[in-house]
């Protein structure tokens, strides 16, 4: 294994886990904005591996980078001093603050302390006045305590894994200040292990994404049983109720969390049952063009109650399609996806168009066949105008716990297992899935279905993206 390529790897993945926990502590919070910054004013109470840090200062900052305009403000700045050297989260609700473009009206700080000491802070945004309460302190407080010991191995291994790359052991290093914190790192069987479990990123990736819907869900929870006590009294006497639309606010942001748990266990199992060979599919006779529409319909209402309008969907329906054979409910499910992809990666907005029609192949002729012509094929594309793929992307997006690395995906949930699941199932119905994409230009993926399928239903066992075998 090359040091430098597992270094530069490492580096990659870890900068895009503190972009999404950013991005993800924005929306457990419910505020405007987040930034996350890997950095300490003072030293005294600084995490000693801050500066081993192989980040510049302009690199040490995640998430909303439009919020450092921010940092310049004195009121920030007092904020930010007061929870760093109180190891608890402060916020300022009338600041009345504009930098850099930016208008604030309330402000908070909290701090990402651990035992070893401050490893930066939390900087959140909203641009009205009482943005923040005692509630969402308990709430992001709870939270952090769970992430914490992740967050603080991320940033340790990504101190070690530069030490040994770039050091040669030096003694200068060791009276740099923390040896012990980063020699007890330095074993070479345990680098590799810690480079390989990156590499994988299996383990690491499940546990975020099962853990921090279950940390909102029960955040959240807890607020909600917290206000419903009568005549109990609050930190601040104005919040002796909770207003109806914040806790409609809860509300949603629980029912979001275990929709967002329910596919996230139901890929995991699809993904077991793959593996095992243990996944059914049930052939009945589909109508493609119903069930497009459906799709489609069903997207619609879910951009419309996330006030997402700024794409348009569209669906192309050939009038000549006829019904194919195949698994209804997995057909759906891969619709969907691909569906539900093109929405996410198209931040911008744009049209997104769902095509369906029949693709009949060449005629080409052979005196050693009896038919000429293989048989016409259901052809279902979908195409968006989003953000497009890199040629180097494009080839790793259908393994298992692969995702499209973005400046503009860091707040787009998933394990990176649609395209996997996706390409299995279009594989086990003996179908074939196509990907093309153009940077910046947008990306279409076409499935294709032979006409007919066999007339007797069956059920096909899938291994691993090789089907076959008795139901």
């Amino acid at each position: 294994m090359r040091r430098n390529g597992g270094f530069e790897e490492y580096t990659m993945l870890a900068r895009r886990y503190f972009h999404d926990l950013a991005h993800h502590l924005r929306d457990l919070c419910g505020c405007g904005a987040v930034l996350l910054a890997l950095d300490c004013p003072e030293a005294e109470p600084g995490h000693p591996l801050l500066q081993w840090l192989p980040l510049n200062d302009s690199a040490r900052y995640f998430g909303a980078l439009e919020l450092l305009a921010l940092l310049q403000n004195e009121q920030v700045r007092v904020v930010r001093d007061v929870a760093l050297q109180s190891g608890q989260m402060r916020f300022k609700n009338d600041c009345r603050v504009v930098s850099g473009g930016l208008a604030a009206q309330s402000v908070a700080i909290a701090p990402l302390e651990v035992p070893a000491g401050v490893m930066g802070y939390l900087l959140l945004f909203e641009a009205f006045a009482g943005g923040f309460t005692s509630g969402d302190a308990r709430l992001l407080n709870d939270y952090l305590l769970t992430i914490l010991p992740e967050f603080e191995s991320k940033v340790r291994a990504l101190c070690c894994l530069a030490y040994s790359t770039n050091s040669s052991g030096s003694s200068s290093a060791h009276n740099a200040g923390d040896g012990q914190v980063v020699g007890e790192q330095m074993d070479g069987n345990a680098m590799r292990s810690l480079v390989d479990s990156m590499r994988n990123d299996l383990i690491a990736m499940v546990s975020h994404e099962l853990r921090a819907p279950l940390t909102a869900i029960k955040g959240y929870a807890g607020l909600l049983q917290a206000y419903s006590l009568e005549d109990r009294q609050r930190e601040n006497e104005h919040e002796t109720t909770i207003t109806p639309s914040r806790q409609q606010h809860y509300l949603d942001v629980i029912m979001d969390q275990i929709k967002h748990l329910e596919v996230l266990m139901g890929d995991l199992l699809d993904v077991s049952r793959i593996q095992a060979g243990k996944l059914a599919l049930r052939y009945t006779e589909v109508d493609v063009a119903s069930l497009c529409q459906q799709v489609i319909r069903l997207a619609q209402q879910r951009l419309a109650g996330q006030g997402l309008e700024r794409h348009t969907l569209r669906c192309d329906i050939a009038p000549e399609l006829p019904p194919i054979r195949a698994d209804a409910n997995r057909l759906q499910q891969i619709l969907h996806n691909l569906l539900d992809n093109a929405i996410k990666y198209s931040p911008a907005g744009g049209l997104v168009e769902l095509q369906a029609s029949v693709e009949y192949p060449q005629f080409k002729f052979s005196p050693l066949r009896q038919h000429n012509e293989t048989p016409p094929v259901a052809r279902i594309t979908i195409r968006d105008q989003g953000i497009g793929i890199s040629s180097q992307q494009r080839a790793r997006l259908f393994r298992p716990f692969s995702r499209l690395e973005h400046p503009l995906t860091g707040q787009v949930q998933g394990a990176g297992l649609g395209l996997y699941i996706t390409q299995k199932l279009v594989e086990a119905m003996e179908g074939s899935i196509e990907l093309t994409s153009q940077e910046n230009e947008g990306t279409s993926v076409t499935i294709r279905f032979p006409l007919p399928l066999p007339a007797e239903p069956r059920q096909l066992l899938v291994t691993g993206g090789i089907y076959g075998g008795q139901p």
